[in-house]
């Protein structure tokens, strides 16, 4: 029975190479030395598996988007995706008091 559970959770798995997930940064992979170990949303803490990928800065409660590349039976492996900024918008104290703005009459 374990064996089946295993084969359905890896083709699940391997359905996933090539997407985008959001990662919950959990801290250092355990059982992977130089990776660090998330979830999504769809994986229950201590239960499911685990999502792995490296990066230097990525600190526990981080999210984290990160592109599957490998599956594992249980685990997937990833790479962090690099997302640009979001546009800056301006500081709104820089804007001018409407009440100098001309009135209508």
């Amino acid at each position: 029975m374990l064996e089946i559970q295993q084969e359905v959770s890896h083709r699940k798995n391997i359905a996933l190479i090539g997407t985008r997930q959001r990662v919950l940064v959990d801290g250092p992979a355990e059982e992977w030395p130089g990776h660090i170990s998330g979830r999504t949303f769809a994986h229950a803490p201590e239960i499911d598996g685990e999502v792995l990928f490296r990066d230097e800065s990525a600190a526990p409660g981080d999210f984290i988007e990160v592109e599957i590349t490998e599956a594992q039976p249980y685990d997937l492996v990833g790479k962090k995706l690099v997302i640009p900024a979001s546009p800056s918008f301006p500081d709104p104290s820089s804007f001018p008091d409407p009440s100098s703005f001309p009135r209508k009459r």
